[in-house]
């Protein structure tokens, strides 16, 4: 098990148009997970199917001035 830290972006994508590849696609919603700790990992690669892998992490939520741990939310708004 390793102490190291790591942050992830989960990034939602505009999915209304399919003419346009998706690295061009409009970002709708950003999540940043700050501070992550990898709690344990699993395998599985039993012969004939596909090869999986679970990762658990976990952070702690971060008070209102506290931005090196927690989860945060970007995003755009669209009014029609």
């Amino acid at each position: 098990n390793c102490d190291e830290k790591f942050d992830a972006r989960i990034t939602l994508k505009d999915p209304t148009s399919c003419d346009i590849s998706s690295s061009e696609k409009k970002a709708l919603c950003n999540y940043v997970l700050k501070g992550l700790k990898l709690d344990s990992q699993s395998f599985s690669s039993d012969i004939g199917s596909n090869k999986t892998v679970t990762l658990d992490f976990s952070t702690q939520i971060g008070g209102p001035d506290q931005f090196a741990h927690g989860i945060f939310m970007s995003g755009a708004r669209f009014i029609a």
